[in-house]
């Protein structure tokens, strides 16, 4: 990115090598010098007093910095704490992280609460929520403070500029003449109720072999507690066969080659490369996005971001009326070959019922040859629209902190 402006004031930003929320690198994809502050420690281990006062400056952070190291967890104790932490201190704060900010992005006196998350009524059975379902875009609260930051990251943490971008586009048009050796790449890293639920399916369906699948779940897991969890990202949905849970047991961990260091041992999870192997030999995704129960808000993250800059068609396995989102944001959706009702669909059973049907039917009917020719001569121009939309909204969601900066919001 290219530097927008330059400030008459100092802008800092909190580090801590040992949070993996690094806020201060979106100062570093714009161009924006900074003043680091260097913590000790996160949470209630942080020395509050090497913070600075400077009442003209402007402090960039993430409350995730300050969650309690006691109770581990993330809720509006954590922002309060980074709120009274800093805002005291600054003319401005920031604060964003890649997660739910557990309350709506919103400004708080002179802290900037920023969220990727966007909240649409509360009550999905409600006759508001049907009656408002597919105008969701126009139902946003404070949407001047929502700023996608895993989005940004999965993009800029792969260098994924102007010249990126057209050469990855070159590659991929010159692999056509090559048949790829598999249908479709599904990544499923943590094993929520929706993903195991997936990869039973396909193993049910046969088509396990026809494209590259990851589960990353321990064969000590009781797969079954996942699927039947009450928990609230994993509430009960799914009822799947007794006898397939039992074989999925035998084959899981489900771990990539590209997923293994050279002593054949699983090297861990990477949420930010693109697995660019798997995609450059596969057609199409099937994208389980982090949330797929939440009623009232609406997320996506890095998981479609790859897929969309690995240049792939996809299906989605996630809340309702994701894809109508997309296409709100400028993307383009694959309704020519897939059946994308299933977006429309509500009722979490019914939706996961719908989407396996259609994933079901696509890949028994199309063989590679097929699945080949959909690619290039059907959908490519869409990939290709999508991958360069995506450097675009990324530059629409970083204008989010500049505007700020600027005294603009």
């Amino acid at each position: 990115m290219n530097n927008y402006h330059k400030f008459d004031f100092n802008i800092y930003s909190i580090v801590n090598n040992k949070h993996e929320f690094k806020p201060y690198k979106v100062l570093q994809w714009l161009d924006i010098p900074y003043i680091p502050i260097v913590t000790d420690d996160i949470g209630d281990g942080m020395n509050l007093e090497k913070i600075p006062k400077d009442l003209n400056g402007v402090c960039i952070a993430s409350p995730k910095q300050f969650f309690s190291t006691k109770s581990g967890s993330w809720d509006m104790k954590g922002i309060q704490k980074s709120i009274d932490a800093l805002s005291k201190n600054f003319k401005k704060v920031i604060l964003f992280n890649d997660d739910y900010t557990a309350e709506w992005p919103q400004k708080i006196g002179n802290v900037y609460l920023l969220g990727l998350e966007m909240h649409t009524v509360s009550d999905r059975d409600s006759k508001d929520y049907r009656k408002y379902g597919l105008e969701i875009q126009n139902k946003y609260d404070n949407r001047d403070y929502i700023f996608n930051y895993v989005l940004c990251r999965t993009q800029m943490d792969n260098a994924m500029g102007a010249d990126d971008v057209n050469e990855f586009m070159k590659l991929v048009k010159f692999s056509k003449n090559r048949i790829r050796n598999k249908a479709f790449t599904t990544l499923n890293r943590y094993p929520k109720s929706h993903r195991v639920g997936l990869v039973l399916r396909l193993m049910e369906y046969g088509l396990l072999d026809k494209g590259y699948v990851s589960l990353h779940s321990n064969k000590t897991d009781d797969l079954n507690k996942i699927l039947i969890s009450k928990s609230d990202s994993q509430k009960v949905f799914l009822k799947e066969n007794p006898e397939s849970i039992k074989q999925l047991k035998k084959i899981t961990p489900i771990v990539l080659q590209n997923e293994k260091d050279v002593n054949g041992n699983f090297m861990g999870d990477d949420i930010t490369a693109i697995p660019y192997s798997n995609m450059l030999d596969s057609y199409f995704s099937i994208c389980c996005e982090s949330h797929f129960h939440e009623d009232s808000q609406m997320i996506w993250t890095e998981k479609l971001s790859k897929v969309i800059l690995g240049m792939h068609p996809f299906f989605v396995i996630s809340q309702p009326y994701l894809l109508y989102h997309l296409k709100e944001r400028g993307f383009e959706t694959f309704s020519e070959v897939i059946d994308e009702s299933y977006d429309n669909e509500i009722n979490d059973t019914k939706r996961f019922e719908a989407v396996m049907k259609e994933i079901k039917r696509f890949f028994t009917e199309n063989n590679q040859k097929d699945l080949h020719h959909i690619y290039y001569d059907v959908l490519y121009e869409k990939v290709r629209h999508n991958i360069q939309r995506h450097r675009d909204v990324v530059s629409e969601e970083l204008r989010v902190i500049i505007k700020i900066l600027k005294d603009e919001m």
